[in-house]
């Protein structure tokens, strides 16, 4: 950018910044050093975290069938780095992101397991899970029951 003179801007600017820094030397008020010290903005604590999960919480519930989703998308659509969004999922919540994607796809299980007569197989694959064996062995670890019995008798809501 040029100035109406023609001279270039960041000249001007450096040429002042110098004069000043001239100017204090002269007086010998020219100071240096630490005077203090500051907290990133990207890890300060403004009441930030629990906006940041409940943005991911709703990406996650909205997302979660897409098996190609994992953290690092929903750290994405959160603005933010992995890191910052774990460490603040767990501060909140106590749990993960990654967590939270497979309670998300669960609760899916559950409900279609409850309410349709969809085959275990395509249950998996519409909840976002790749493989019907991995959501069989998560789902008799997290209930502690097969598929199959609970679509028998799903517990009281």
């Amino acid at each position: 950018m040029k100035t109406p003179l023609g001279t270039p801007l960041r000249i001007l600017v450096h040429m002042d910044v110098r004069l000043r820094v001239s100017r204090e030397m002269a007086r010998g008020s020219l100071r240096y050093g630490a005077i203090g010290v500051m907290q990133r903005e990207s890890t300060s604590d403004r009441g930030d975290a629990r906006l940041m999960v409940s943005r991911a919480r709703e990406f996650i519930e909205k997302n979660a069938t897409n098996p190609a989703i994992g953290v690092r998308d929903v750290a994405r659509a959160t603005f933010a780095s992995v890191r910052l969004l774990e460490l603040n999922f767990k501060k909140v919540s106590g749990s993960t992101a990654c967590q939270a994607i497979q309670d998300a796809r669960l609760r899916r299980v559950c409900a279609l397991l409850a309410e349709t007569q969809t085959p275990i197989g395509e249950i998996a694959a519409l909840c976002g899970f790749e493989s019907d064996g991995y959501l069989k062995e998560l789902f008799r670890r997290r209930f502690g029951r097969t598929m199959s019995d609970w679509r028998r008798a799903p517990p009281p809501r």
